[in-house]
């Protein structure tokens, strides 16, 4: 069983010996601890680096002491609020630490103006969503952080059972001339099954303005799965498209299974986009046209 793994974020040279302290105690525990310690030399850029090791965590542990962080030019928000706000997305558990430092801090760890606001503003919306914790030094920070994750640790080693229904969004894209569809279903927040195909009509009669729905998966007395497709019409009405995963042309349904393995393996963003570049699409005429309509429904871009 695959250890959990659990993603360090703070800001660095403020909280460089906390982080220090915290990861020494930490590997102590049957966990794999992800952070800027492990990054190395990387082909990505160091955000991209950043979140996709965040992709990987069943556990995310934020620090927030009293500095924003270096600050992503485009979004305008620090690496550490970015990386908080993948993991949200990802549905990683969260545990916020909030530095209370009683007046002792340097005013070198302390921002102030533009990003002393952002920072404020993001400790307040950490605060309303989620139970967050204090500590007040390296030792308690420590104490705090290892006593919760040994005490979660039991819910975390557990691998995640797939429920009877997922939610799922429908995506639309040509491949040449001919008009395809995608399920994509989410687990926590993340996409976790893909079915693509031709979007026949007569076959799969779902309404074009019908956008989102279930993925409900049946299993047999054989244990045999079936994937079936459920929406709501306009009336209200519940209907449910049966035999989801068998409708599709089945060369094509093992390139969907190989994108599907991939992300209930957890593996990052970059590992997914990397395999569907690789593909050699022998059966499609216009085989770019497939990868980029599942890139985009996949959210991949």
């Amino acid at each position: 069983m695959a250890k959990p793994k659990v993603f360090i974020s703070s800001t660095f040279r403020d909280l460089e010996q906390y982080r220090k302290r915290l990861w020494n105690e930490l590997e102590a525990i049957d966990i794999e601890i992800l952070g800027m310690e492990k990054f190395g030399a990387r082909a990505s850029s160091p955000l991209d680096t950043c979140l996709e090791e965040v992709e990987k965590a069943d556990l995310f542990v934020g620090i927030i002491a009293y500095k924003y962080g270096s600050v992503e030019p485009e979004s305008g928000k620090s690496y550490t609020q970015l990386e908080y706000e993948r993991a949200v997305e990802n549905g990683a558990d969260i545990l916020i630490y909030l530095f209370r430092d009683n007046g002792l801090i340097q005013p070198k760890h302390i921002d102030f103006g533009e990003n002393g606001e952002k920072l404020s503003v993001f400790k307040e919306g950490l605060m309303n969503k989620h139970t967050v914790d204090f500590f007040k030094d390296s030792a308690d920070l420590t104490e705090r952080v290892v006593n919760k994750i040994q005490e979660k640790l039991p819910e975390l080693s557990i691998n995640p059972v797939r429920p009877e229904s997922l939610p799922a969004k429908i995506f639309r894209f040509p491949i040449g001339t001919s008009p395809w569809i995608c399920f994509v279903s989410y687990f926590k927040g993340k996409p976790y099954e893909m079915f693509t195909g031709p979007a026949d009509e007569e076959i799969l009669p779902i309404p074009k303005t019908i956008k989102d729905g279930l993925v409900i998966c049946n299993i047999n007395s054989d244990g045999y799965e079936r994937y079936d497709f459920q929406f709501e019409d306009r009336f209200g009405y519940r209907k449910t498209m049966e035999g989801l995963s068998y409708e599709f042309n089945k060369q094509m349904a093992k390139y969907a299974w190989i994108i599907t393995s991939l992300f209930k393996s957890n593996a990052p963003k970059g590992a997914v986009l990397a395999a569907i570049d690789q593909m050699s699409i022998d059966e499609l005429e216009h085989p770019d046209d497939w990868k980029n309509g599942v890139i985009q429904a996949l959210g991949l871009k």
